[in-house]
């Protein structure tokens, strides 16, 4: 699937927004990913909940704004791309097979919990939201080519964007556009990897002038791995004109099964080598 384009609608303004090319989107991802899932995972609105009095009927549950949130842990990680986002975890919902205390009192079965939904449990007031990035980093942090890069392929009357001219729930918006059209969509499709460790046929050691051109290698590893694989997948212009994000992550599960298999045939060949031999 080639890139696409769409139009999306940010209060009365309406913009084109056209998917990132492969090789720029996946190094976009790779450079900021943490601050990609920092935004995505706090930019939903919030749900605290009150246990204080009520006297004057304050609402039981808040539903808080979180886009600006969203937008200050995406500076913050950008900052500081090594720190993750810790996000709120869910309880438990309990061992499967197992009837809790409650659903026993309310006369439930285990037959039941199909029909059932698990209840969100509000984020605490009390949930620390923290900051990891130094004053340094923050002030070092040039906000004009952050943006530039993931708001490139946007456009507002046929012209391209000026995001210095975007009030701050603008660009909240514009940058959740960006980044469910180009990467959201990655993670809800269950794709083939490596076995953790993976030794391939015949794999050596790297030598240390290896490492070095990978430290300072500016591209996508994934790009790389498409090009370096034995069989045609796509070309460097493919990757760079017509092909999106999904289509680059595609083709790179498509060259570690390869990889995957050559190295498992060749480990296969030699170990009845070995047999027959014997």
């Amino acid at each position: 699937m080639a890139i696409q384009t769409k139009k999306i609608t940010v209060g009365d303004k309406s913009y084109k927004i056209r998917q990132h090319p492969a090789t720029e989107g996946c190094a976009i991802l790779e450079r900021y990913g943490n601050a990609v899932v920092a935004f995505a995972v706090s930019q939903e609105h919030i749900v605290v909940e009150n246990k204080l009095p009520r006297p004057f009927n304050y609402p039981a549950r808040t539903a808080i704004d979180g886009r600006w949130l969203a937008l200050n842990q995406f500076l913050d990680k950008v900052a500081a791309p090594d720190e993750t986002y810790e996000r709120f975890t869910q309880p438990d919902a309990g061992p499967v097979g197992k009837l809790t205390v409650r659903e026993v009192l309310a006369g439930k079965t285990l037959e039941d919990r199909h029909s059932d939904t698990v209840e969100r449990v509000p984020t605490p007031l009390s949930y620390p939201i923290t900051y990891k990035a130094t004053a340094k980093q923050v002030q070092a942090l040039d906000l004009e080519t952050v943006f530039e890069e993931f708001f490139r392929y946007i456009t507002f009357n046929d012209e391209l964007l000026d995001f210095n001219e975007l009030s701050i729930v603008e660009v909240a918006q514009l940058l959740s556009a960006v980044i469910e059209y180009n990467f959201l969509h990655l993670w809800t499709k269950e794709r083939f990897s490596l076995p953790a460790n993976y030794s391939g046929a015949g794999a050596i050691q790297p030598p240390r002038s290896l490492e070095k051109v990978s430290q300072s290698f500016s591209q996508s590893n994934v790009i790389y791995n498409i090009l370096r694989c034995t069989q045609p997948l796509a070309t460097l212009s493919d990757l760079s004109t017509t092909l999106s994000v999904s289509d680059a992550f595609d083709a790179n599960e498509t060259a570690l099964r390869i990889y995957f298999e050559d190295s498992e045939m060749r480990k296969e060949a030699e170990r009845q080598a070995k047999t027959n031999g014997g």
